[in-house]
């Protein structure tokens, strides 16, 4: 069976558009998967940045407080935190990596047994302080205090140990989430 020239233009015509539908489809499907996964870098990376700076202003107000007692513009940096740090925790939960949100909750825990081990501390000077003032004996024991002052610090050190893990897993994630240039080149 032999075809005629018009019926081989026809056919010709009909896988170059084929072809040319196909090329357009997987064309528009490679932008838009290039697209979707840039606006999730960006919005990653940004989380990111917001809870890296959570956790540097945590670590300041730790760092401060080393060195003297906590003060009421430390404590009105954590508590206007607070609302900020829901906002990051649902993007976390929505963008992070799973990597980053387990070393992030470490970071918590361990900054905020930091923070007890703290109050705890400046509680008992308080307390200490008062006493010395009526003329009372002292309520709590130096031992106490200094049994205080040992638990402060090695909970700093291990807040200080869960926030380096935090910037390390970001670190890693960041590198390993492909970006846009990569991605081109894989997919030709």
């Amino acid at each position: 069976m032999f075809l005629t020239t018009a019926e081989a233009t026809l056919i010709g015509v009909a896988m170059a558009g084929a072809i040319s539908v196909t090329s357009s489809w997987l064309t528009l499907r490679a932008t838009r998967s290039k697209e979707h996964q840039q606006r999730i870098w960006d919005r990653a990376t940004d989380l990111y940045e917001h809870l890296l700076f959570e956790a540097r202003t945590w670590a300041v107000v730790r760092d401060s407080a080393m060195q003297t007692f906590m003060t009421d513009g430390d404590l009105e940096i954590l508590a206007n935190n607070d609302a900020e740090h829901h906002r990051i925790l649902i993007r976390l939960e929505m963008l992070g990596h799973s990597r980053v949100k387990a070393a992030f909750e470490r970071y918590f825990d361990a900054h905020w047994e930091w923070m007890n081990c703290q109050n705890a501390r400046d509680s008992a000077f308080e307390r200490n302080a008062a006493a010395r003032d009526q003329q009372i004996p002292d309520p709590v024991p130096h031992e106490e205090i200094v049994r205080l002052g040992t638990a402060r610090l090695d909970a700093n050190e291990a807040a200080e140990e869960r926030h380096r893990e935090l910037r390390e897993a970001i670190q890693h994630t960041v590198r390993r989430i492909p970006k846009p240039d990569r991605t081109r080149r894989r997919m030709s």
